[in-house]
């Protein structure tokens, strides 16, 4: 699986495209907002919000889009912004949804793992992982998305827990890479967001790909 999906991401290097452009845009926006939020007061507050929700809305984009084309990649072999654009006006409800039922879990991930030593967050991973690919390829709602994502965990969970780790390990791998290329002057940011947004295509690839494998298994 892991392999394959490397093969996908060489081959439909777009999916990389809409995170790029969602987090340029974002960074964008926040620069001009900056100064403003030395302000005190209302003016502060609102300035907050705006960013907040800006960053909210990067997000839905970006894993919409990303998502549906990973299933476009599977599916087909290869992937198009149009493949992101149904998937974006088909499931970004469900993928809302999803966002705030996995924020708020994962804040009492965080909570808990300060007494259980990181054990909390691991075993959020371990049962949402499939949740935004269960919001968008499987259109489901957004909290039956985390509940299915729990289930398809729960059968497979050697599965499951192997890719787990293995995603863990590769994302430990890629942020000391980029944190030691994104030190060179000038061209360092642009290679740390290149290199982050490398990595969450790929990881998409990955889950989306499991997710299609392990679906059936819960109509048998």
């Amino acid at each position: 699986m892991f392999a394959r999906a490397l093969k996908l991401l060489a081959g439909n290097w777009l999916i990389v495209v809409p995170g790029l452009v969602a987090g340029g845009l974002y960074a964008l926006v926040s620069a001009i907002l900056r100064p403003s939020t030395e302000q005190s007061g209302v003016t502060a507050t609102v300035i907050w919000f705006l960013a907040a929700a800006l960053q909210l809305i990067a997000s839905i984009v970006s894993i919409a889009y990303t998502t549906g084309m990973a299933q476009a990649a599977w599916e087909r072999g290869e992937a198009s912004f149009a493949d992101g654009y149904r998937a974006f006006s088909r499931d970004a409800g469900h993928v809302f949804v999803a966002m705030v039922g996995m924020i708020v879990t994962g804040l009492l991930a965080v909570w808990v793992s300060q007494y259980t030593y990181g054990l909390g967050l691991a075993v959020y991973v371990f049962f949402f992982i499939y949740t935004m690919p269960a919001a968008v390829v499987g259109e489901e709602g957004g909290f039956h998305a985390m509940v299915q994502s729990a289930q398809l965990a729960l059968r497979r969970p050697v599965t499951t827990g192997l890719m787990v780790l293995l995603l863990a390990v590769i994302v430990f791998g890629v942020t000391l890479l980029a944190a030691f290329l994104g030190a060179a002057p000038l061209v360092g940011p642009l290679v740390t967001a290149l290199l982050s947004q490398t990595l969450i295509g790929y990881l998409t690839l990955v889950i989306v790909g499991e997710y299609l494998a392990l679906r059936p298994v819960l109509r048998a």
